[in-house]
């Protein structure tokens, strides 16, 4: 499993596709390890991250503010 705790880019870089390359690249190089993003504070994010295939993960029955794409 690939673990991203922490992503920080400064304001001046959001939006330009930084995070977006650096997650396809790690996506396509590692295809068949899951990756695991952990501390999601950012809802945009996170609906953006279930667009491109990751899961919520659940305690119980409550969802917690990381998520995962499974591969096998």
């Amino acid at each position: 499993t690939i673990d991203i705790a922490s992503v920080i880019v400064n304001e001046e870089y959001r939006h330009k596709g930084i995070f977006t390359n650096l997650l396809s690249n790690i996506e396509n190089k590692f295809n068949k390890i899951s990756i695991y993003v952990e501390s999601i504070l950012n809802d945009d994010f996170k609906q953006w991250l279930i667009k491109r295939g990751y899961k919520n993960i659940y305690v119980g029955e409550v969802t917690t503010n990381c998520l995962i794409l499974e591969r096998k």
